[in-house]
């Protein structure tokens, strides 16, 4: 029976893979932060600024003078030709440890304060130092809750108080002198 010419016939042997081709461009690398001169607004998760037509583009990662991360999220062409809108989502803060300051905190030293204090700042973390400008206390953030605005609830554990009415809270003479000997008489003795 004659076969129509849509049908296929059988597939023959697999041929010779031939020699390899050239070597094809090289691809673009992975994203690196690039250095944003400005501080993003770090009020929202999301911030948007004018740059010069060309300087980023979506998926590019920037930091800014406050070591903020940021990815851009959209590239939006302005009324002129030299410059357009960038809109970027935050994704972290790139410090260790940081200070920051909070007010009406007011706790004693190896405590945790019952409730919550505002401490400035959008990238909180546990174990960020937070000094109380009003007070003089010193804490440290012992965990974080809700961030709105610049600030992020936190409950913070009292470091010290500094400039206390009473020298109580610091180091005397005397005692410093006790410390330096005591380490001073161990050098003789042998281990």
């Amino acid at each position: 029976m004659p076969r129509l010419l849509s049908e296929q016939g059988p597939q023959g042997p697999k041929g010779d893979a031939g020699e390899a081709g050239p070597q094809g461009p090289a691809g673009e690398s992975g994203a690196s932060p690039m250095a944003y001169d400005g501080v993003f607004n770090t009020a929202n998760s999301t911030s948007a600024f004018r740059v010069a037509t060309g300087s980023y583009r979506v998926g590019d990662l920037l930091t800014d003078s406050y070591k903020m991360l940021a990815q851009v999220i959209g590239v939006q062409a302005s009324s002129n030709a030299v410059s357009e809108y960038v809109s970027i989502a935050l994704i972290a803060s790139l410090h260790s440890n940081d200070v920051t300051w909070c007010m009406e905190l007011d706790v004693e030293p190896g405590k945790t304060a019952a409730d919550t204090v505002k401490v400035h700042g959008y990238f909180v973390k546990k174990g960020d130092l937070v000094i109380s400008t009003d007070t003089s206390c010193l804490g440290e953030v012992a965990k974080t809750g809700v961030c709105y605005m610049e600030e992020t609830m936190a409950y913070v554990k009292g470091l010290a108080h500094l400039g206390a009415s009473d020298l109580s809270a610091y180091a005397t003479r005397e005692y410093v002198d006790a410390q330096i000997a005591a380490i001073a008489s161990l050098e003789k003795m042998t281990f």
